[in-house]
């Protein structure tokens, strides 16, 4: 073999490894760039009132109790203070679902949509479809009509 069909492939080689490398760092940038969307995905936020459907979640014992979110850790890190006043910090968002309101007036949050992470105010609620319909605070200018789904109890202050 001559040796400049050495020297193309050393070149090609290296030329192989830098675009391995090169994608490899692009991986990781897309794999923070997807998590921080995901963040943003993610339904639960602070100040709602939550529910665990978990029925194996610390042996049962919160099953179907109600809790409020102290905090968003990360995407599968949740923590809830549930109604004894005990504080749970290791609680992932698929064990939990959202709460709606009995009683009026209510404040709820949207959690999905394109308003998510606004309050509103429930106006009247359509239980045989699921539906709410709700007054987006603070200007009232917008009335929505929304699903369970995309509403969860609210228990901040509302101005």
């Amino acid at each position: 073999m001559s040796e400049r069909k050495r020297e193309r492939r050393r070149t090609r080689s290296r030329s192989k490894d830098r675009k391995r490398e090169d994608s490899g760092s692009r991986r990781k940038r897309s794999r923070d760039r997807s998590s921080s969307r995901e963040l943003r995905k993610l339904w639960v936020r602070p100040l709602l009132k939550v529910r665990c459907i978990d029925p194996e979640y610390k042996k049962g014992y919160y099953f179907r109790k109600k809790m409020v979110v102290i905090d968003v850790v990360s995407y599968d890190i949740v923590v809830c203070k549930s109604e004894d006043g005990k504080l749970l910090e290791d609680i992932h968002p698929s064990r939990l679902e959202s709460v709606i309101p009995k009683e009026s007036p209510a404040y709820v949050m949207i959690v999905r949509g394109k308003q998510a992470g606004k309050v509103a105010e429930i106006r009247a609620r359509d239980k045989r479809q699921c539906l709410a319909t709700v007054e987006i605070l603070p200007d009232r200018e917008k009335v929505l009509e929304l699903s369970y789904d995309s509403i969860c109890e609210y228990v901040g202050e509302v101005d």
